[in-house]
C-alpha cells in the first residue's frame, strides 16, 4: 500500500506546529497519500494516541474512503464549531459524486480530525489504514468511537475482510 503521512513531522520527527491543537480551536489534518491495492472495495483509516491518561484517544476516524481516491489533502478543522462539523459527517473530495470520504467520531466528541494535545510527556500518534474487501458506508458505524483493534472486531463481526493493513507513528511532547 506503501502509506505515507506527508510533511506531518519537523526535521527532529517531532509533530508540526499546524498539526497541534490551538486556541483558537483551527487546526489542520495531514496530507496522506497511498497506492491503491487490488481488489479492495474501500480503505478506512484511523489516527488514535495510545499514551493518552485515560485510554487509547482517537484524534480521527475515517471508517469509509472509496477505493477509488489515494490521497486526502490537509483539511482545516474548526474544532469550536461543532454543528457544521456534525453537518459535514460526508464531504466529497473529488468531483465525481461517488468518490467520496465520511468521518466518524473522534474521542473528543465530534467527528473530524482532532489535532494533537498532549498534556504532559511525549505521545506516539499512529495512523493506521486498511483496504477492505467489502464496503463500510452503510454498516452502522455512526456515532461510534473506535479504536483500531475495536474497528478491526466490527468488520470481523459484520463479516468485512481486511485485505491489507499499514501503519505509521510519529511522536509530539507536552506543551507548555
Amino acid at each position: 500500500m506503501n502509506f505515507q503521512v506527508i510533511n506531518f513531522v519537523n526535521k527532529n520527527g517531532m509533530v508540526k506546529n499546524q498539526f497541534h491543537c490551538h486556541k483558537n480551536g483551527i487546526s489542520y489534518s495531514p496530507n496522506l497519500e497511498w497506492k491503491p491495492v487490488m481488489n479492495a472495495k474501500c480503505y478506512s483509516l484511523i489516527m488514535e494516541d495510545p499514551d493518552a491518561t485515560r485510554g487509547t484517544f482517537v484524534h480521527w476516524f475515517l471508517p469509509y474512503i472509496n477505493k477509488n481516491i489515494h490521497q486526502i489533502d490537509s483539511l482545516k478543522h474548526n474544532k469550536n464549531n461543532h454543528e457544521l462539523l456534525q453537518m459535514q459527517r460526508e464531504y466529497i473530495l473529488m468531483n465525481d459524486n461517488d468518490a467520496h470520504v465520511i468521518q466518524g467520531m473522534n474521542s473528543g466528541g465530534y467527528m473530524g480530525f482532532y489535532p494533537p494535545c498532549p498534556p504532559s510527556g511525549k505521545h506516539r500518534y499512529i495512523f493506521t489504514i486498511l483496504s477492505l474487501g467489502a464496503d463500510t458506508k452503510n454498516l452502522g458505524w455512526d456515532k461510534k468511537i473506535f479504536t483500531i483493534s475495536e474497528w478491526k472486531d466490527y468488520l470481523q463481526k459484520n463479516n468485512i475482510p481486511i485485505i491489507d493493513e499499514e501503519s505509521q507513528t510519529f511522536f509530539c511532547n507536552a506543551y507548555n
